[in-house]
């Protein structure tokens, strides 16, 4: 760091400590994973809600709430292997440390924003997938309950203007809520320079920027802002239903945040020669799960996923590199038609996904698998947590091996079985251990569950990770038909009770609709759902959504706090009948186990 911007900093640490005018910011990123099934989902977002508490409900008064200038649309295809695109920018923050931001997101079915009319979307929030024939195919993605947003937990630092001036500038400091401090420099000082935030809300990039010190050119004072990333998983947090004869898409988010300013990458490349690509996307059906041991160790549990490219390269970013995170993970590299190869303790690297240093995988050659089968839940044993996804787990055949997480699919918030079926491999696992300077040894072992077989578990918002029930076992060789398996089961997680919601239900125009659900939710990811159709007939009747996590008048229970919406259509005309009508107001099961609610099907 040069004399100049030394001096140029004291200056503006004196004019922030006498003024206290140096303002703090954030700006928010977005990054996703997403399968070759889209070529685009579009999310847009209206407002960015931050607060301290990490277990905060949407009615609490603590949050900070900022409406961007316009509503941002993302493309969550677009924003694989590392790269970021900032949709909220410079948004005033007071300093302090946040665990928790909820994004709000436009209504799907209202007026067409100028960013998703730009973006080239017919709905506010959409997919675009491939259906069977391989025709692209516009679909609305359902919000349910928009309007109580998203949640994302994530712990970022903004920190106070003369904090990060003394960070720039090499030093530590001790400041008070008085306007003096007091610092300690090294003596010598970095010759890099920060990153400057950008007010392009509209910017791609594959670079993340830390807390920034910036001068704001009307007042001649500093701005300091704190970059947090979004991680969206189009793979899992889009959930796809059928409607009679349609098919719908609906956001079913368990979102996770990061802090820009202390986070590393994982990149590599491997030989996909011997693969065939999709003939949609001309990339190949692979993803890399990075994968580290669960907080009670009974598995393996994904941190970050990434699709392999044409060219076999792939790109892990955000990991968090704070002294509690882990320094390596392991990945697996997995498709419905390939092998399976994991690699043990392949290490972060720090810096953005273009500083970072290439990890050496010696281009690990993915193979197609020997055979592979279709799976579904049975009809007659369906999930009974309707939000929830079903993990498919093999182990490694060695002493204190735990599950890895092989394919995950969400089920049919609907039905509770997967909308189309779910393909796994029926092979042995290439396994191999990174070790830096050693050349990378890859050799094939059964898994405990054996050839093709799998473990079987669910897990969901609120619920958490459920226990291993059934195990999966692959057919006879040369069977076509699909293979089904009873739902896993998931307990009431501990410290709650188990709530039921009773709704009364008036239908206005009874038989106007045939079908439906009344669906519920909790911070942007359902939880489950109940069928309407025999109340649809009627002028009035009840619905219950019953083994809900709740609390009680001795035990609160945090995450207690529930929205609810009907869906409902005409099964002679699915798309053009279909509607969600959501009931108003929070149901709050955080100190009850029973609620009371009234729906009115219009």
């Amino acid at each position: 760091m040069g004399r100049n911007r030394i001096g140029s900093a004291l200056v503006l640490l004196s004019a922030c400590l006498a003024l206290a005018a140096c303002e703090t910011r954030i700006s928010a990123n977005a990054t996703t994973n997403a399968p070759v099934l889209y070529s685009h989902v579009y999310v847009t977002v209206t407002q960015v809600w931050v607060n301290a508490s990490a277990t905060a409900g949407p009615d609490d008064t603590a949050w900070i709430q900022a409406t961007l200038d316009s509503p941002q649309t993302i493309d969550l295809v677009g924003l694989t292997n590392g790269s970021l695109k900032e949709f909220a920018s410079q948004l005033p923050v007071p300093p302090g440390t946040y665990n928790q931001l909820r994004l709000m997101l436009s209504d799907t079915s209202g007026t067409l924003t100028s960013s998703a009319q730009s973006a080239g979307a017919q709905f506010n929030n959409e997919v675009d997938y491939f259906d069977s024939s391989g025709v692209e195919t516009p679909a609305p993605l359902a919000v349910p309950n928009a309007s109580v947003g998203v949640t994302v937990p994530i712990k970022f630092v903004v920190q106070t203007s003369s904090d990060a001036i003394f960070a720039a500038l090499g030093c530590s400091s001790s400041s008070s809520s008085s306007t003096t401090s007091s610092s300690s420099c090294a003596s010598s000082t970095s010759s890099s320079s920060s990153n400057s935030s950008t007010n392009n809300s509209s910017s791609t990039n594959n670079n993340s920027t830390n807390n920034d010190t910036t001068t704001d050119s009307s007042s001649g004072l500093g701005t300091v802002t704190a970059n947090a990333a979004v991680v969206f998983d189009a793979n899992r947090d889009v959930a796809r239903f059928a409607f009679t004869d349609q098919v719908g898409f609906a956001l079913n988010a368990r979102l996770v945040g990061y802090d820009l300013s202390d986070v590393g990458t994982i990149r590599s490349q491997l030989d996909i020669s011997a693969l065939t690509f999709d003939t949609n996307t001309n990339r190949p059906d692979v993803q890399v799960t990075a994968q580290t041991p669960s907080a009670d160790n009974s598995r393996n549990v994904p941190v970050l996923s990434a699709p392999l490219r044409s060219d076999g390269t792939f790109i892990l970013y955000p990991f968090p590199t704070d002294n509690d995170s882990p320094t390596s993970y392991d990945l697996v590299i997995h498709g419905p038609g390939i092998q399976t190869i994991i690699v043990k303790s392949v290490p972060v690297q720090s810096g953005t996904p273009t500083s970072a240093s290439t990890v050496n995988l010696n281009n690990i050659a993915v193979t197609v698998a020997a055979s592979t089968y279709p799976v579904n839940l049975a009809v007659a044993t369906p999930l009974a947590t309707r939000g929830a996804r079903v993990g498919f787990y093999q182990t490694l055949n060695a002493s204190g091996e735990i599950p890895y997480l092989i394919e995950e699919r969400t089920v049919d918030p609907i039905t509770g079985a997967f909308a189309l079926d779910q393909n796994i491999a029926s092979d042995a696992i290439s396994i191999g251990t990174f070790n830096s300077g050693q050349t990378l040894t890859i050799s094939d072992t059964t898994p405990v569950e054996g050839i093709g077989a799998y473990k079987l578990a669910a897990s969901a918002s609120v619920f958490g990770d459920g226990a291993f029930g059934d195990t999966l076992t692959a057919p006879a060789t040369g069977t076509t038909t699909t293979t089904t398996f009873n739902g896993p089961t998931l307990a009431i997680p501990t410290g709650a009770l188990s709530g039921t919601i009773t709704a009364t239900v008036t239908v206005t125009t009874p038989a106007r609709y045939d079908k439906g659900a009344l669906v519920l939710t909790h911070d942007g990811a359902i939880i489950t759902s109940t069928p309407l159709d025999t109340l649809l007939g009627q002028a009035s009747g009840t619905a219950t959504l019953a083994s809900i996590p709740s609390g009680d008048g001795g035990t609160a229970f945090s995450a207690g706090t529930y929205s609810a919406e009907a869906w409902v259509w005409n099964s002679n005309d699915a798309s053009g009948t279909f509607s969600r009508q959501p009931v108003t107001g929070l149901i709050d099961l955080r100190s009850a186990t029973t609620a009371t609610i009234a729906l009115t099907i219009n």
